[in-house]
């Protein structure tokens, strides 16, 4: 499963170039949970999550690739019994992403470009003769973007 959010912000280019931005995100939550229950015989099961800041520039009829920032994985592999329930960021803390347009675009001086600022989620299980559930709970609050052209 992958879950996608975001703001959206218009910005003019000052000169021709990439963007460069960067993101505040306050943590409202930040839990990796996974739950795992044997069923029978051999058994095996793998569990990954992943959490991204994310950032895209859109100008005209050309999209950039997103980019992302990891802020937070969690990986289980192998085992077919357990609980977990980690959050390795700390709530109500800010965490800070730099992160560059897709190089592939060189954006006009002049251009409007609308900008993407978001999270993006990956949860991904595979499980042989194990019941599991995998449950992501990330929530950021973007405090604050800072943008600039990269162009002189």
């Amino acid at each position: 499963m992958v879950y996608n959010t975001a703001i959206r912000i218009w910005y003019q280019m000052p000169t021709a170039g990439l963007i460069e931005a960067w993101i505040e995100g306050q943590v409202a939550s930040a839990h990796h949970r996974v739950s795992l229950h044997d069923e029978f015989g051999w058994s095996d099961s793998d569990a990954w999550q992943h959490d991204y800041l994310t950032f895209n520039a859109t100008v005209g009829g050309s999209s950039s690739a997103v980019q992302m920032s990891e802020m937070s994985w969690f990986s289980e592999e192998g085992n077919t019994d357990g609980y977990w329930d980690n959050e390795y960021l700390t709530e109500g803390a800010s965490y800070w992403a730099n992160l560059v347009s897709d190089r592939s675009v060189i954006i006009p001086a002049g251009a409007w470009v609308l900008l993407e600022v978001g999270m993006t989620n990956f949860n991904a299980t595979f499980a042989n003769d194990v019941t599991v559930y995998s449950t992501m709970d990330f929530r950021w609050i973007i405090k604050q973007v800072i943008v600039h052209s990269t162009g002189g």
